[in-house]
């Protein structure tokens, strides 16, 4: 079966219904369907008076608390960034380049992108970059680095709508499903645990190893198959861990 590319629209605490409703236009003038807004501001649904022709995207866009939650069931996850942070810790794919960038990652079946867009006033925070694989940068003026949001959703749909819904044959060895942002959260936390039993890391903040973990997943591109391998060596240590703990703490007999 050969990948179908979806793409799933992400606002992280958007300010303004407008903007919202802008975006949703954007989404629609591109063919683009999915939309989910992360913690909104209050949005008033009734003052989206921008989303003509947008009225179902705007009806189905279902609200999440975090960004986990948002991309749980995203394969692929980038976050977008107007290129000022000077020493990004995952790869930056510039946004002509980003509809090539999905589809070599992409595998059979469902394929789907989420890109996520930052507050108008903060943007994406680095607990939000947290849960992608890499950072989407929109080439813009040096002087004015920084787009509103509507734009930004426009022009980001603008290249994306050339890969969603598109086919093509793999051009990677094996045909494995996709792994999700849900599947591999799962496995940093199973990894994370075999930390802790063990002291790896101990010095570091529990969020931040998981961070640290997450990332190295991201950037292995794990098949399905190689996740499940994973998942079971990380569970047969977690439990070769707890026998010898036990056996430790058992009273010697007389």
């Amino acid at each position: 079966m050969n990948p179908a590319i979806s793409i799933k629209t992400v606002l992280v605490r958007p300010r303004n219904s407008l903007n919202v409703g802008a975006a949703a236009r954007a989404m629609a003038n591109f063919g683009l369907s999915e939309l989910a807004l992360v913690d909104p501001y209050e949005p008033t649904w009734d003052a989206v008076v921008s989303a003509v022709g947008a009225e179902e995207i705007i009806k189905n866009a279902r609200l999440h608390k975090t960004v986990e939650e948002a991309v749980a069931d995203c394969h692929l996850v980038l976050a977008t960034t107007a290129g000022q942070r000077r020493m990004p810790d995952r790869d930056v794919v510039l946004l002509d380049t980003a509809a090539e960038f999905i589809e070599k990652r992409a595998r059979p079946g469902i394929f789907k992108t989420a890109v996520l867009f930052g507050s108008e006033k903060t943007g994406l925070t680095n607990e939000h970059i947290a849960f992608s694989h890499a950072l989407l940068n929109i080439p813009t003026y040096p002087g004015q680095p920084s787009m509103n949001l509507g734009q930004a959703v426009a022009v980001t749909c603008y290249e994306l709508s050339k890969t969603s819904g598109r086919t093509r044959a793999l051009t990677r060895a094996g045909g494995s499903a996709a792994v999700t942002v849900a599947d591999i959260e799962r496995l940093a936390r199973d990894i994370n645990r075999v930390f802790r039993l063990t002291s790896i890391e101990s010095g570091a903040r529990e969020e931040t190893r998981l961070k640290r973990i997450r990332r190295v997943l991201f950037e292995l591109n794990l098949s399905y198959d190689g996740l499940k391998y994973a998942r079971s060596l990380a569970s047969k240590i977690q439990a070769r861990l707890d026998s010898i703990e036990k056996a430790a703490n058992e009273p010697e007999s007389a």
